[in-house]
């Protein structure tokens, strides 16, 4: 079922805010999504490190963390689902928001999906800087979008300059010259959880800028994020043509089974 707690009154799917809330008028909030595995939230810590950083670089103001965190856990248990997308929001009006729905079980199989590159790229961090988690989240939905207009599941963003960065909602790597690359959060991509996860269970993923021509020459892509883990590119779309790849290959394997047992050896109650 879908669990919303709103100020830490738990609901269902009905649960409603004030139409003048901030966060609804403006996208005036900060989020952050996170997957639960059989009743345990996956990497909730670093989550809850990125939603109050998040938080405090908008000058946001969230409860204390236990409280958050104790919202979170009732908001979870009320779902009752064994694998539940959780998404924790905290708006301009004080307001803190949790829900809890069901989403699809965490594969030990990486899908295989197709990217296109579209011409959406990410803000200039002196407007709004693109690695927070805000609900000012139309610039990647109109990414999506424009990805899935032309037949992919999801969209290769670029930086101002050209530069790739990541997917509409998830990071990328690539497999270049035998070496595993990701592009460098300082250019404006969010850093995160899993990818940072994802980086330490590989051992030797390297920051490194890329350009779509080093993404043409890839032996390998694939993206990750909470809710999908890793998933293999097997086509890239893009205005110089499209290329094909075996996925998922040998390292987009090797990394989504180690990401996998990782998150499967979260029991109910871990990190709690």
């Amino acid at each position: 079922m879908i669990a919303v707690s709103i100020d830490g009154v738990i609901g269902g799917a009905e649960a409603s805010l004030p139409v003048l809330d901030p966060g609804l008028l403006h996208g005036d909030l900060v989020f952050e999504t996170l997957r639960a595995h059989r009743g345990a939230p996956i990497d909730v810590e670093p989550h809850l490190d990125r939603f109050v950083e998040g938080a405090r670089a908008l000058a946001l103001e969230v409860p204390a963390r236990p409280a958050i965190r104790a919202a979170l856990d009732a908001t979870v248990a009320a779902a009752g689902d064994p694998d539940l997308r959780v998404r924790v929001i905290a708006t301009r009006a004080g307001r803190l928001i949790v829900t809890a729905e069901p989403c699809d079980a965490l594969s030990s199989s990486p899908p295989a999906i197709v990217v296109a590159e579209v011409d959406r790229p990410l803000s200039d961090p002196r407007t709004l800087d693109p690695s927070l988690k805000t609900g000012n989240y139309l610039p990647s939905l109109l990414a999506l979008r424009a990805a899935r207009a032309l037949g992919a599941d999801d969209a290769i963003r670029l930086t101002p300059a050209g530069l790739v960065a990541e997917g509409a909602s998830a990071n990328l790597f690539a497999v270049i010259g035998g070496a595993l690359l990701t592009p460098p959060a300082s250019l404006g991509v969010r850093a995160g959880v899993t990818r940072a996860r994802v980086m330490a269970l590989a051992g030797d993923a390297v920051e490194s800028a890329l350009t779509p021509a080093d993404l043409d020459a890839a032996t390998e892509i694939f993206l990750t994020s909470s809710i999908r883990g890793v998933a293999a590119v097997r086509r890239v779309l893009s205005a110089r043509g499209t290329i094909d790849h075996i996925a998922p290959g040998p390292r987009t394997r090797a990394v989504a089974a180690a990401y996998h047992q990782f998150a499967t050896a979260v029991a109910p109650g871990a990190g709690r």
